[in-house]
């Protein structure tokens, strides 16, 4: 189980400075910090360039960030040979798939519930 979700919400602070807002998740080790957005040197960030962990979540959002990448995460898979964190990343195509999908499934279900008079 998550580190994180063991700690009740009153004792959720940064590991280095005690901070208890803009805090960040490692995703490989559970270590938390303060964030990006942070006055004071970023705990996360440090973090990476300490470990090479890769990738952090932000707890309040839900957010997760690339630290390699500088940029946020649409997606992430477990590969399943090495047990590695990946970005799944979709074409266009893909994604319009998907919606197309979602779309006919909403239009099916919504057409078998109106009633004709």
């Amino acid at each position: 189980m998550c580190r994180y979700h063991q700690q009740p919400p009153e004792t959720r602070f940064c590991d280095i400075c005690g901070v208890s807002d803009d805090l960040w998740m490692c995703l490989i080790c559970g270590f938390i910090g303060c964030g990006l957005e942070s006055k004071n040197d970023s705990h996360n960030a440090k973090h990476y360039e300490n470990t090479h962990h890769i990738y952090s979540i932000e707890i309040e959002t839900k957010f997760v960030f690339d630290h390699s990448k500088q940029t946020y995460v649409h997606r992430l898979l477990q590969n399943s040979e090495d047990g590695k964190l990946l970005e799944l990343k979709n074409s266009e195509k893909e994604i319009q798939e998907k919606i197309d999908v979602i779309i006919a499934d909403y239009n099916t279900v919504m057409s078998s519930q109106v009633m004709f008079l």
